[in-house]
């Protein structure tokens, strides 16, 4: 009975956060047309094409720190180009995209 105490206080906070974590980002799994991440998994940089002028994009280890990144704004056609993934090192990462009153997430993978 003293292990099952133990097991259910050492893990019932971590059981809550990953159904937060589940359930904030449920809520926010698709990107608006054009404004996925690509490519998916990446060598050198990755770009995210919208229309949104307001676009904030943010980097995130899978430590959940977000890493300083540089990012590129190029515009062409109407369409916006926001290049970053230069400077990451290989590995998992979570991009966060901010737009009017959505955030959208996706995992990206960093081969090279």
């Amino acid at each position: 009975m003293k292990y099952c105490l133990f097991f259910t206080l050492l893990l019932a906070p971590v059981f809550q956060l990953i159904t937060f974590a589940h359930s904030s980002t449920e809520a926010h799994h698709t990107f608006p047309v054009n404004s996925t991440p690509f490519p998916n998994p990446f060598t050198d940089e990755f770009a995210v094409e919208t229309m949104d002028q307001n676009l904030k994009l943010e980097v995130f280890s899978v430590d959940g720190e977000k890493i300083p990144s540089t990012i590129y704004k190029y515009h062409h056609n109407g369409q916006i180009r926001y290049e970053t993934g230069r400077e990451l090192s290989r590995g998992l990462y979570l991009v966060r995209l901010l737009t009017e009153g959505e955030t959208h997430y996706q995992k990206m993978v960093k081969i090279y």
